[in-house]
């Protein structure tokens, strides 16, 4: 299993979501999201899957925890909301991306709250699922939430995607010598041909 970069996206300005390109399916998923607040309106995050679009119906679920408090279990929702609401905030996601069962999730974020060393961090967990038998190939951080209200990912937000099922690869220039310990030999490679030293 070696993990490669499946999509990224930056925003250059002031957004509500931030959407990925189509992407080639992976079994397991890994996004990494660092999105800015704006002074207008706090980001609030959360995620929405699609296969080769967004899915922005209500075939997800999720059960959070902020700050080590109760559990908040919602059914039937939009997205999955794994962020907080206000200030900068990083989450990490990785979501079991079978096809032909629930697209399992579980998040934790991580927000600056305020400035200075007089605000505490918060934190939130989230475990959520899309109801859905296509692997998930789109991406999208979701910065509405299930009250209304706007809200929005500040500029030079960013939004990172791998998958597990990359497929390993090296490049060896010519010149490159490689010895054998087995046989006691070593290699040269020229014009992509090794030959014996």
């Amino acid at each position: 299993m070696v993990w490669t970069k499946l999509d990224e996206e930056t925003c250059s300005s002031t957004v509500t979501v931030l959407t990925t390109s189509v992407f080639t399916p992976s079994k397991n998923i890994m996004a990494i999201s660092h999105t800015f607040d704006t002074a207008s309106a706090n980001t609030l995050g959360g995620f929405r899957l699609g296969k080769t679009s967004i899915d922005p119906n209500n075939n997800y679920a999720y059960r959070s925890f902020q700050n080590f408090g109760s559990e908040n279990p919602q059914h039937t929702q939009n997205r999955i909301q794994a962020g907080i609401d206000g200030g900068d905030q990083l989450t990490v996601t990785y979501l079991y991306n079978i096809s032909t069962e629930e697209k399992l999730s579980t998040s934790n974020t991580v927000s600056r709250s305020g400035a200075t060393a007089g605000y505490a961090p918060q934190s939130m967990e989230c475990v959520g699922k899309w109801v859905n038998s296509n692997q998930a190939d789109i991406y999208q951080q979701y910065s509405g939430h299930i009250g209304g209200g706007t809200r929005h990912i500040g500029s030079d937000s960013n939004l990172s995607v791998i998958g597990s099922d990359g497929v390993e690869s090296i490049t060896v220039q010519d010149g490159a010598i490689f010895y054998e310990t087995d046989t006691n030999k070593s290699y040269v490679l020229s014009s992509n041909t090794w030959t014996e030293l």
